[in-house]
């Protein structure tokens, strides 16, 4: 924050400091033109550096979230105009030692022209008041040497910019063994990191435009747009709340780090103290996302589809008491059963564990992305298709964080589900093959299957992010599972999204 108070303080001294130089050099330029005459380096070349440096620090100033992301840039501009300043008031130096209350133009008489030697010889009342040409010419001497000096100083400010407008706010919560904690152990206590992170989405329809055309490389057909997001609480979404506006946030919590090379069954979540953790309101609020069920309170180990939406009776709720909020529990546990068949069941509880990716909002309706996509023709599967054509727009100077849901409306496609864990002598796992091929239940559904979503375009912040996660179900409770790609067959696969942008990421109990 203080870095940018002192950049736009320093831009507006510059340009208020710029003002005058450019005024009173177009005093001077005006006189030359009128006389038909060429305007000497002198002058021409800091009133040239003057006009073009208050464009630019109006542009940096007004643009200031772009001048953050660029921050380099602007440095090494502002370092040239330091040079071009320095030249300019180089080539006036013969005004510096110059008495302005008795000046007779000194070896510039006669380049002075109107207001010289020329303006004399016609009469031109320009070269009337000789000492006024030296006090102006000083005047802008030393102003300019004041803008070198500014310039040079909010370079330094913009590399200063460039370290910390990616400001990580840390914070410790102390996490107790009790029944409200965010991540509940086996005994005593612990000290949960969560880290939040700042994030600069551009508007919606520059994202629509960006996804589109990526998906059109991937996709026989594609359209992304910005709508009114649709009642999601209606089929075939049946989602927990209406819509995902209202403080988009979006949270990574523990990590495959906690399941590999054997799971950390202390990696014990409640969904609503998450969702505190992610400075949501107990007033109002709406999260969903992928995970791993809770097996603490169905006994076994599963996926899980969070979808969950809270208000609050009185006019405040609190997350330590959830009596206070009324809880719409639309999660989805998606299990495998002694015949490895799947089962898809309503979540009795509002846990989870290991890890769970979660996009929370207030859950409203406003705009969101509109995007459709049929008939793939590419290698990437629809999710990934998005995000890499986020990347190579955006790169890793601005990671983009989505989460919303879509729906496999024709076609069918792969998902797999995590079966319950092994026995205790069949781990570690001996390494990631196993535990992809061998333990891990795969499964072909055809649509319709609902599918929510979180990813990120990148990771410069090396949080050990999961760029990808989505999990599914059926309306009907049969079908789902971990989202893995659409796969060939008779019909044509379809796909209909609604997302929308996260503002601020949250990394919560990254697995160490």
């Amino acid at each position: 924050m203080i870095d940018s108070v002192f950049f736009i303080f320093n831009r507006l001294v510059e340009i208020v400091f710029l003002i005058p130089i450019i005024g009173m050099l177009a005093y001077f330029v005006d006189g030359y033109i009128k006389a038909n005459m060429l305007t000497p380096s002198y002058i021409l070349v800091l009133f040239i550096v003057s006009t073009i440096a208050i464009f630019w620090a109006a542009d940096t100033l007004i643009r200031l979230s772009t001048t953050k992301r660029s921050a380099i840039f602007v440095a090494c501009i502002d370092l040239c105009f330091f040079g071009a300043f320095v030249a300019a008031v180089y080539q006036l130096r013969f005004i510096a030692n110059a008495d302005c209350a008795s000046w007779n133009g000194g070896s510039v008489w006669i380049s002075l022209g109107p207001f010289g030697s020329y303006g004399q010889r016609t009469n031109n009342p320009l070269s009337l008041n000789v000492n006024k040409t030296c006090a102006m010419l000083k005047a802008s001497f030393a102003i300019g040497i004041m803008e070198a000096v500014f310039f040079f100083w909010t370079a330094f400010i913009a590399m200063w910019l460039h370290r910390t407008h990616r400001e990580v706010v840390v914070k410790e919560t102390t996490v107790r063994r009790r029944s409200h904690s965010s991540r509940r152990h086996g005994s005593g206590s612990t000290n949960m990191a969560v880290t939040k992170h700042l994030r600069d989405p551009p508007p919606l329809d520059e994202l629509a435009a960006v996804i589109e055309k990526a998906l059109l490389s991937n996709f026989k057909t594609a359209s992304a747009a910005v709508v009114e997001c649709p009642d999601l609480t209606q089929p075939p979404f049946n989602l927990a709340a209406s819509g995902l506006s209202g403080n988009p946030r979006i949270a990574d919590i523990g990590g495959q780090g906690h399941l590999f090379p054997r799971p950390i069954l202390e990696a014990k979540y409640s969904l609503l103290h998450l969702a505190r953790d992610m400075e949501m309101s107990p007033n109002a609020g709406f999260v969903l996302g992928a995970g791993a069920a809770p097996f603490q309170d169905i006994g076994l180990n599963a996926e899980l589809a969070p979808n969950l939406c809270w208000r609050a009776n009185d006019q405040t709720g609190s997350f330590d008491n959830p009596s206070s909020m009324s809880i719409h529990n639309g999660s989805r546990v998606i299990k495998v059963n002694e015949s490895r068949e799947s089962v898809c069941e309503q979540a009795r509880t509002t846990n989870c564990a290991l890890m769970v990716n979660l996009y929370g909002s207030d859950g409203e309706t406003g705009p969101v992305l509109k995007i459709k996509a049929k008939t793939r023709t590419g290698v990437m599967n629809f999710p990934d298709c998005i995000r890499s054509g986020l990347r190579d727009v955006y790169g890793d100077s601005r990671p983009l964080s989505l989460g919303g849901v879509f729906l496999l409306e024709s076609g069918k496609a792969k998902f797999h589900i995590m079966p319950d864990f092994p026995a205790e002598d069949q781990l570690p796992f001996r390494d990631r093959t196993q535990l992809e091929r061998e333990w891990l239940v795969y499964h072909v559904f055809e649509a319709p299957v609902v599918c929510l979503t979180v990813m990120h375009s990148a990771d410069p912040e090396g949080l050990g992010l999961r760029m990808e996660h989505t999990h599914c179900f059926e309306a009907g409770d049969r079908k789902g599972g971990h989202y893995h790609y659409d796969v060939p067959g008779d019909d044509e696969v379809g796909y209909e999204a609604y997302f929308n942008v996260a503002s601020v990421v949250y990394r919560i109990d990254q697995p160490v």
